[in-house]
C-alpha cells in the first residue's frame, strides 16, 4: 500500500492516543489488508484500525513496528509496559479563538491533578494554563503529547504556567509519573466560558511470543 503519512495522531473511543502509519491498504471487518512493509520487504506496521472521514473515505491506520518491537519486549520481560511517563493532568486545549475571547493564552488548560501528580505538590492548580513544555511553546495540544511520549517515567520536565487569577506566569520544574494505564493525553476544544471536568476527557494476561519478522522503519 502507499503511505500518506507516517506520523498521524488518532484517538480513538477510549481516549488512548497514539501516533499510526496512515496507509491506503484496503481492510475490511473480517481482513486486515495485510501488513505494510517497505522496498526491502521490511514490515514497517501492523494494520489495526480504519478511520472514516465520510461515508465515501476511509482511511487505515496501521501501528508503526518500532512501537511493536518495544511493546512486545516490555511484555515479555516485565508482564506491562513500563517505564512509559505521564504528566498527571487532565487538560483542554485553549485555541487561538478562546484565547482572544477570554484573555487566556494559548495552551492546554488544567481541570484536574492527579495525587500522583508531581504539579500536586507545587501551588499549580486547575485553572492555570500550562504554555510552555521544556522551552517549547505549546501551539497545539500535540506538542505536550509528542514531548511527554519522548520521555521515561522520572524524567524532569520544565513547564510555564500562567495563573489567571492573579495574571502571573511561574516556571516549575517537574518529574514525570509512570504510566500504568494508557499511554498518553486526549483534549476536546474549548466551547464556552465555563470549562469544568465534564469538557475534558482523562490522559490516561502476560503473553510471550517471538518475533520473527523482518522489521523496518
Amino acid at each position: 500500500g502507499i503511505v500518506n503519512a507516517s506520523e498521524i495522531r488518532f484517538n480513538n473511543s477510549s481516549a488512548y492516543s497514539e501516533k499510526y502509519i496512515q496507509t491506503d491498504i484496503a481492510t475490511n471487518t473480517v481482513g486486515s489488508g495485510g501488513a505494510p512493509s517497505n522496498v526491502y520487504g521490511q514490515i514497517i506496521g501492523i494494520t489495526a484500525a480504519r478511520k472514516f472521514d465520510n461515508e465515501q473515505t476511509t482511511v487505515t491506520l496501521a501501528v508503526p513496528t518500532t512501537t511493536i518491537a518495544a511493546v512486545a519486549q516490555s511484555l515479555i520481560t516485565d508482564g506491562r509496559v513500563v517505564g512509559r511517563a505521564r504528566l498527571g493532568i487532565n487538560y483542554t486545549f485553549v485555541d487561538s479563538v478562546y484565547s482572544e475571547l477570554n484573555q487566556y493564552p494559548v495552551g492546554v488548560y488544567i481541570v484536574s491533578i492527579s495525587s500522583d501528580s508531581n504539579l500536586s505538590n507545587t501551588d499549580v492548580k486547575e485553572g492555570d494554563v500550562i504554555t510552555y513544555i521544556n522551552d517549547t511553546k505549546i501551539t497545539n495540544s500535540e506538542i505536550v503529547l509528542d514531548i511527554i511520549e519522548n520521555c521515561n517515567a522520572g524524567d524532569v520536565v520544565n513547564l510555564t504556567v500562567y495563573n489567571k487569577d492573579n495574571d502571573t506566569t511561574k516556571n516549575y520544574s517537574v518529574k514525570l509519573a509512570e504510566d500504568t494505564g494508557s499511554s498518553s493525553y486526549t483534549d476536546l476544544p474549548v466551547e464556552d466560558d465555563d470549562i469544568d471536568s465534564d469538557s475534558s476527557q482523562s490522559e490516561d494476561g502476560q503473553y510471550k511470543k517471538e518475533f520473527d519478522f523482518p522489521l523496518g522503519e
